[in-house]
């Protein structure tokens, strides 16, 4: 059975009726990670609260001095590494970095499974306790998750839904994008997401994944003229701890601590739900609804029947296996099963 986030922690994440007074918590200066700093996860969720909203909400006794990989010349692969060893105490970053040495958290956010937001974060709520499991052996624990958005297919050229990329290179940016993608004839290309657009003005990639909000803010409009409203998966994201660390602290600052993380999981979900849809219009010529700059003119292949039947088809030939594989040995059919297969009516063989 697995060990609840209480007994792994030392405290569960669900707040205690009341909140610690200020005077009962200890001061605390955490060294956090962030994510890539020309993004909107990190500019508008992850640093202000390490820097302004955890200070304001604590009487000044409890802050974080966050970093991004940007500044640090990290990929992001390192975050879950960099906690282990004591270098940082917290960290963000999106699931699929970070999974090399732990496949298991894959199974939060595997493609094919959720298309829309609400799904998602009923998934990640119910498999939680299943990554913290295994972060705990690694002494790590996820304290939130939180979504980088829908994960949309952008090309150069029109395409006729998800039958329509067969033959296509595309940018992919996980082994599960990887999984789902090659279920659909495509040939995957890694490539760093800043070196996109040259490499659809090269003809080294005909297509790239990413979320709505980074395509407008890099720029893709200036080379990519389709969106495919199908999404591949929500690229998920979590804030990590060093679990000495955490499990160090003392009782009320961590039950604050707990608390406001929670408070910034919910508020950091229901305005990223919000700030995606923007960012769709902005892309989309919806001047009325982009307030971030002038919308650009791409144009939105609409989701079929037809291509939520071939995402299923495609989850169970070749995304459930693919995962199986990376898992080795471990048994993540069981677990995924259990929590987010049986939420979805879905069911690893």
């Amino acid at each position: 059975m697995l060990k609840s986030l209480a007994t792994i922690a030392g405290l569960s994440l669900a707040v205690a009726a009341g909140t610690a007074a200020a005077d009962e918590i200890q001061p605390h200066q955490f060294k956090v990670l962030g994510t890539w700093s020309s993004l909107s996860q990190y500019k508008n969720y992850e640093a202000p609260f390490w820097t302004e909203t955890l200070s304001a909400n604590t009487d000044g006794q409890m802050s974080g001095e966050i970093v991004s990989i940007s500044v640090m010349g990290l990929k992001g692969y390192e975050t879950l590494n960099l906690l282990q060893n004591g270098v940082f105490d917290m960290g963000n970053m999106v699931v699929a970095y970070v999974t090399g040495s732990t496949p298991e958290m894959e199974g939060i956010d595997l493609a094919g499974v959720a298309t829309d937001m609400a799904s998602a974060r009923a998934n990640a709520d119910a498999y939680r306790d299943v990554i913290n499991a295994r972060l705990a052996e690694q002494n790590l624990i996820m304290l939130a998750h939180y979504p980088f958005g829908r994960q949309f297919v952008f090309c150069q050229d029109e395409f006729d839904g998800l039958a329509g990329l067969k033959g296509r290179k595309i940018r992919t940016s996980s082994a599960t994008h990887a999984d789902f993608l090659s279920g659909a004839g495509v040939t995957n290309v890694t490539i760093a997401f800043g070196e996109v657009v040259p490499a659809i003005q090269n003809g080294v990639v005909d297509c790239a994944v990413t979320g709505a909000i980074p395509a407008y803010d890099a720029s893709w409009h200036e080379v990519i003229n389709y969106v495919g409203e199908l999404p591949i998966n929500m690229g998920m994201a979590g804030l990590y701890a060093n679990l000495s660390k955490w499990q160090s602290l003392d009782e009320a600052s961590r039950a604050a601590l707990a608390e406001q993380i929670s408070n910034w999981e919910d508020a950091t979900w229901t305005n990223y739900v919000t700030e995606e849809n923007e960012g769709l219009a902005c892309l989309t010529g919806d001047d009325a609804g982009c307030s971030k700059g002038d919308a650009v003119d791409m144009t939105l292949i609409p989701m079929t029947e037809a291509d939520s039947a071939q995402a299923r088809d495609i989850l169970q030939s070749h995304v459930f296996p693919g995962w199986l594989e990376r898992c080795g040995d471990a048994d993540c059919a069981s677990p995924w099963n259990a929590t987010i297969g049986a939420a979805n009516g879905l069911s690893i063989q």
